[in-house]
């Protein structure tokens, strides 16, 4: 996964006067390094559906350590609650053929808020939330499979600042 954001990172850059340094790394949240040349040097950390296979204070102390002292952003995508009632993020396993699932956690948006808000992060902007539709389906945004999700709250997504940004 870190080769094809790197690659799909380094294309999407390339064209700019001016691209930013990014920096891709193995991570593991639950046991951390002690010490290594990122922590406490990230402007901007991404997560894209990492939420919710972590307790909510190892994820917000892990974005935490990651950003610079003086503050820094997240930005957080997450399978809704409401999907995640029904569902479990899993993968094939190409070579045996069988669902691989981790522990997944399911979080309202609003607990997700209130944890972030006990590590001094505050949102920016507003909560997106996003379910599937009928016009998804006729759209071709979603494919067959995605049929069974139709009038359900799928992902959310928000920007959060650690206390003491200013001017976003």
């Amino acid at each position: 996964m870190l080769s094809i954001a790197r690659d799909r990172c380094t294309t999407a850059i390339s064209s700019l006067q001016t691209p930013p340094t990014i920096a891709f790394f193995e991570f593991d949240a639950i046991s951390p390094p002690s010490s290594a040349s990122y922590l406490g040097a990230a402007n901007l950390v991404l997560s894209t559906l990492v939420l919710e296979h972590l307790p909510q204070d190892v994820f917000f102390r892990t974005v935490k350590g990651l950003l610079r002292k003086d503050g820094g952003v997240v930005v957080i995508t997450n399978m809704h609650a409401e999907m995640g009632r029904k569902s479990q993020a899993g993968f094939m396993d190409e070579e045996t053929g069988s669902k691989v699932q981790g522990e997944s956690f399911v979080y309202e948006v609003e607990e997700v808020l209130e944890e972030a808000r006990r590590w001094g992060f505050e949102l920016v902007g507003d909560v997106g939330e996003r379910g599937v539709g009928l016009e998804d389906l006729e759209t071709s945004v979603v494919g067959e499979r995605g049929k069974k999700w139709v009038g359900v709250k799928c992902w959310f997504g928000m920007v959060l600042k650690l206390e003491g940004v200013v001017g976003i």
